[in-house]
């Protein structure tokens, strides 16, 4: 390959550091020269998918020396134990291996796994900072997953409620847990491990929480419960709301106990039957004296319809919370952001509606808009 020289180091690493995430891109950068092809390769093999229908040639692929050393982000998603224990048994060392993601392992039975499988499974799980768990077979299996996994600030559960559970008296000890997000229904034997334990709770300060509206209202009672447990050490709380789940989280959520929340984020999705239920839900949780520092307010709506002017007038009535003198947004001059998604709706009106009617706020720096990304799913 020729030489790059000519061109600054710090200009073509920035170049191909900003192709990060484009394949074609990279691969072209690759062939350019010896120095290009050792920084492409790194954002290459950064992230690495092992599927049941071509694990093991997968693997035999990834343990090559120049590509190895560059994982950074795991999954593994085993269609059988044998399949499992053939992943595990021959993977090489990641030592750059952060993120780990085990797809659908309640199907593993974890009595036919050989020790050379779970040793290697250990030594993924003690290197990475984050973990994502899909399904699992038992309470004693996960709680085992997330101990071994001693360097962990965050979490991801996905589904991982089955009636199968039992209870387990395996204990929790995750110190350095500050980010969690649960995904779909949970298990409430979990939460209570994770949350409800006075000598090893973790210091969680970001929780994000997706309430679908598979999830009865025992759940969402819960899911108020275990927020309301993390106490002050909660600094954000993301929230995605699915209809017909409103009037119960807005009796059940107290954030008078999250005296530390300083960011509050919503989802909603903006369809007839959500908009029915107006926007008192949204007043009633977010009470006028709830000793709270909170400065931002965020709302990620997704257009699935064209609004009307009634609509945005509904939504617009949460701008008196940030207005009203008496209020402790006000108080705290907090933000009030949106966000709005839908690809096939324009959503210039809705902005230019929502700046003319919250004009005051806008002029003070305390509207704003910006860009969002779908929530992160498996």
């Amino acid at each position: 390959m020729p030489s790059a020289s000519a061109l600054p180091p710090e200009l073509w690493s920035a170049i191909i550091d900003h192709l990060y995430d484009d394949t074609p891109s990279l691969r072209n950068c690759g062939l350019v020269c010896w120095e290009w092809n050792t920084i492409s390769r790194s954002h290459l093999f950064c992230e690495v998918l092992i599927m049941h229908d071509s694990n093991l040639d997968l693997v035999k692929v990834i343990s090559a020396e120049a590509i190895h050393r560059h994982i950074r982000v795991l999954a593994i998603s085993p269609g059988s134990n044998e399949e499992w224990n053939g992943i595990l048994e021959n993977l090489p060392c990641l030592p750059a291996l952060r993120t780990l993601s085990l797809y659908q392992i309640e199907k593993i039975h974890w009595r036919s796994i050989t020790p050379r499988a779970n040793s290697s499974l250990e030594q993924l799980l003690q290197s990475i900072t984050k973990l994502f768990l899909y399904h699992f077979e038992s309470i004693n299996q996960a709680c085992n997953f997330i101990n071994i996994a001693s360097q962990l600030n965050e979490l991801v559960l996905w589904d991982t409620f089955s009636d199968s559970y039992q209870e387990s008296d395996v204990q929790i000890v995750v110190p350095k847990l500050t980010r969690m997000s649960v995904h779909g229904q949970f298990s409430n034997h979990l939460f209570n491990k994770l949350f409800c334990s006075q000598t090893h709770a973790p210091p969680i300060r970001t929780f994000d929480v997706s309430l679908y509206t598979a999830i009865d209202d025992h759940d969402v009672r819960a899911a108020c419960k275990h927020i309301a447990s993390l106490g002050r050490t909660l600094e954000e709380l993301g929230l995605l709301i699915h209809d017909g789940q409103y009037i119960t989280l807005s009796n059940e959520l107290d954030l008078s106990r999250n005296s530390s929340l300083r960011s509050l984020f919503f989802d909603l999705p903006w369809t007839a039957s959500s908009l029915q239920w107006g926007t008192d839900w949204i007043f009633k949780i977010l009470k006028p004296n709830i000793p709270s520092p909170l400065q931002i307010v965020k709302f990620t709506i997704l257009l699935k319809q064209s609004p009307d002017e009634g609509d945005i007038l509904t939504l617009l009535s949460i701008g008196s919370l940030f207005s009203d003198k008496k209020h402790f947004l006000c108080r705290n001059s907090a933000k009030l952001v949106f966000a709005f998604l839908g690809a096939e709706e324009d959503k210039s009106p809705v902005v230019v509606a929502v700046r003319d009617h919250l004009h005051t706020l806008d002029t003070e720096g305390r509207l704003e808009f910006v860009d969002s990304e779908y929530p992160e799913y498996p």
